[in-house]
This record gives structure tokens, sequence and C-alpha cells, in this order.
């Protein structure tokens, strides 16, 4: 997992802690939408808008971008794209897609592409 042009994190349980820590910082989750999506080859992408209240008070509007890459029916890459300065903290993770809404609406979801992705 990246986040814009910082250094990737690698390993599920590296990644995972990542998500955790930063949800951990986060009281109140108002919404979380998915703007739309599509996929290429073995790319998906999404476009979220999400607002939320962090434990400090401060509440943000987010919008992001996440880049997927698929083999083999896995994401084996992942990357989003927010700007840093129009949010209160540098996010250690915008995961936050898989882990909390996803738990918490049950209509997040990856997009992944076509049948092309499992020939990789």
């Amino acid at each position: 997992m990246q986040e814009n042009s910082g250094e990737p994190c690698h390993g599920k349980d590296a990644n995972r802690k990542r998500v955790i820590d930063w949800a951990n910082t986060v009281a109140e989750l108002h919404a979380a939408r998915l703007i739309g999506s599509a996929a290429s080859g073995d790319r998906a992408y999404s476009e979220w808008e999400y607002d939320a209240t962090y434990k400090n008070g401060v509440r943000f509007t987010m919008d992001e971008v996440a880049v997927r890459v698929w083999r083999a029916g896995k994401v084996v890459s992942e990357r989003f794209y927010w700007d840093p300065a129009k949010y209160p903290y540098s996010f250690e993770c915008s995961m936050i897609v898989n882990l909390f809404v996803g738990e918490l609406s049950g209509k997040a979801r990856a997009v992944a592409p076509g049948p092309a992705a499992a020939n990789l």
C-alpha cells in the first residue's frame, strides 16, 4: 500500500496495522461514498468521498482515488491519491474502505478488473 508518493508499506500484517492505527483515531464516520469506479487490464480505480470526525473533534471531508493492481484475483498493489494540504493529519493509511467503512456500511467494495486479471 502506498499513500501518494510516500514510501510503500509492504505485507498484509503491516498494512492491516496501519489501517487499524488510523481507524483508532476516528471518532465517527459520518459518510463514505463511492463516486465511481473503472477497470482496465489488471488495474481497478475507484473515487471516494469521506466525511469523518477525529477523536480530537476535528471534522474533515476527504476525496481520494484508489488504484489497485490485481493478479490471480488478489490485490498485489494499492495506491491512494489525495491532497495532503486539505486534511488535518497526514494519514498513515486511507484503507478505511476495506476495514472501517466496509464493516459499518456493508457497501464498500474493491472493484476487480475483468477476466484479464486471471491471466496475469
